[in-house]
């Protein structure tokens, strides 16, 4: 009897799993939110909120029940310079793709002048490149594939022309533009397009500063807006999915940016048997000496080439007899200005 109720319980099994797996959803789109979001928030710190609609938008793409005529997703990332407002792009396309520059970047900036808007739709009919339909966007990386979507930034969205918005309006709304000679059509319907700009930031520090406080969210959030209006129309920015705000970098997040620059260095001293250690001590005078507010992660960046880096290279690049695995270790200088590097043993 044993037996028949094992083989009951094992075609019962059977049965559960199989409705299981008939249950479960099936997504075109091949790439892992958890494994996405996992490599994002070991890179990119200090910005929840972010990473969150960053996660909300791919669930969304994911599930595919987003509206099928416009974009996948339209996001306006707002905030100071430095503080992972493209670096998230390039995540997603790493993450996605296996390739950081895996996506369609248009710097907007370039775009000021109205002489220079043809160059995002093609010259018209008559002039000279009409013909040849020479336009900044890249067909491939805008339409991805079936399983991956493409992936578009719009960089400093705020220093584009007036005729380049509403080039853009147009893609928001229906998700195509048609090169001005008419003879070729991208379609953005398979695109995440992200847009990145300062606006509202340099009001938001003055003001933190005149006040003597922190930032005030439901303050920011209101010079946001205004700045927002001030530079779009309504009918722009009703299109938008998502305005974010990026936090300016803290004390935790500055720390832990420097530990990641750390992690990098050793990686690449890996190949000549060597590594890399700070004391607490020298990792505060990178802090004290190459943190600005304004500049965020890459005044930070700066002084870790000068602190570091460079001392590094002219170690490594000095003959050492030893074959062992060493360890240059640096530490605050006597003066307090500089950070001075010796070899250790490894485990020393």
């Amino acid at each position: 009897m044993s037996f028949i109720s094992d083989k009951l319980n094992y075609y019962e099994k059977e049965n559960k799993e199989g409705a299981a797996v008939k249950n479960k959803m099936i997504s075109r789109f091949t790439f892992d939110i958890e494994t996405i979001m996992m490599t994002m928030n070991k890179r990119i710190f200090g910005q929840d909120k972010a990473m969150n609609a960053i996660e909300n938008m791919l669930k969304l793409i994911k599930a595919d029940i987003a509206d099928h005529e416009r974009p996948l997703y339209i996001g306006l990332f707002l905030g100071p310079t430095g503080v992972g407002k493209t670096e998230i792009v390039r995540l997603l396309a790493e993450a996605i793709y296996g390739d950081r520059d895996k996506f369609c970047r248009i710097d907007m900036n370039t775009l000021a002048s109205e002489h220079y808007s043809a160059a995002l739709t093609g010259a018209p009919p008559g002039y000279v490149g009409s013909k040849e339909e020479t336009t900044l966007f890249d067909k491939s990386l805008i339409e991805g594939t079936f399983s991956k979507p493409g992936i578009v930034l719009f960089d400093e969205v705020e220093k584009a022309n007036e005729a380049v918005i509403l080039t853009l309006l147009n893609i928001f709304d229906n998700g195509r533009l048609k090169i001005t000679s008419g003879n070729t059509e991208l379609n953005f319907r398979n695109s995440i397009v992200i847009m990145t700009s300062n606006i509202g930031a340099k009001e938001i520090l003055n003001q933190s500063d005149q006040e003597g406080k922190s930032f005030n969210e439901d303050q920011t959030k209101k010079i946001i807006q205004e700045k927002l209006e001030e530079q779009f129309a309504p009918e722009f920015i009703n299109r938008i999915d998502d305005v974010i705000t990026f936090n300016w970098l803290g004390e935790h997040s500055v720390k832990l940016i420097i530990d990641q620059r750390l992690d990098h260095l050793r990686k690449k001293l890996q190949i000549h048997n060597r590594s890399v250690q700070l004391s607490d001590a020298a990792k505060n005078l990178i802090i004290e000496k190459g943190y600005d507010i304004k500049y965020g992660a890459r005044s930070l960046k700066r002084a870790f080439r000068k602190f570091v880096e460079i001392p590094v290279a002219d170690m490594l690049l000095r003959k050492s007899d030893s074959v062992d695995s060493l360890v240059f270790y640096g530490d605050i200088s006597t003066d307090e200005r500089a950070i001075t590097f010796r070899e250790v043993r490894e485990n020393q």
